[in-house]
């Protein structure tokens, strides 16, 4: 049996997600979806600029999965993202890449809490 997936509201402002939606319970459930399933390709994004090196585009992988989990209220991953962006932004590739270990396991925990809630499996 696997390990329990963490609350969605331990990884996502739901309230706040939904006041951006107008209240829409089937809209939100449907963004969620969304999110999740375009949530791997984000992260091999983040991991591939880390793993080249590349700072500009680990600025602009960060900075789109910023704007993405803003848009669905994430707790821990904007955040982490945010500072990802500025320290690739200012030449800071190592210390950049250092915190994305931060990321990682900020996107598993945000990734399982959204495959594991009932609605947005619905919506998938």
């Amino acid at each position: 049996m696997g390990r329990p997936h963490p609350p969605l509201d331990d990884v996502l402002d739901r309230t706040e997600a939904l006041a951006r939606l107008g209240g829409d319970e089937a809209f939100l459930a449907e963004i969620l979806a969304l999110f999740l399933a375009d949530a791997p390709g984000m992260l091999e994004r983040i991991q591939a600029a880390r793993a080249s090196g590349d700072a500009a585009e680990l600025e602009r992988a960060a900075h789109a999965l910023k704007g993405a989990s803003a848009t669905i209220a994430a707790l821990e991953v904007p955040p982490v993202a945010l500072e990802i962006e500025r320290l690739a932004r200012e030449g800071s590739h190592a210390a950049a890449a250092e915190r994305c270990s931060d990321l990682e396991r900020a996107m598993t925990r945000l990734i399982e809490a959204l495959a594991g809630d009932p609605a947005t499996r619905r919506a998938a």
